[in-house]
């Protein structure tokens, strides 16, 4: 007998990709345009909205440095996300 659904529930093995699309897709919720900042509040606030498990959670520095590698978002101040135009053309 095969159960049906698990492909639901962990539809991606890679934690970097949850994690890169909890943060994209916060910024796409909020009609976000080059510019816009997801401050450190915001940010603890999306963490505990993503629910990530251990796994993700190890990896999130690393998938910001990646945003910032790709040219999506940047840091300011060492602490704010800055949605970049290159950022707002790929969400939308």
């Amino acid at each position: 007998m095969k159960f049906e659904g698990l492909e639901s529930f962990n539809s991606s093995n890679n934690p970097k990709d949850r994690v890169k699309n909890c943060i994209l897709d916060w910024f796409r919720k909020m009609n976000a345009e080059a510019g816009n900042v997801l401050s450190p509040r915001q940010f603890n606030s999306l963490i505990l909205q993503c629910n990530f498990n251990p796994k993700e959670k190890k990896v999130i520095h690393e998938v910001i440095n990646e945003l910032v590698d790709e040219g999506l978002i940047e840091i300011k101040d060492q602490e704010k996300f800055v949605l970049t135009k290159k950022g707002e053309d790929f969400l939308y």
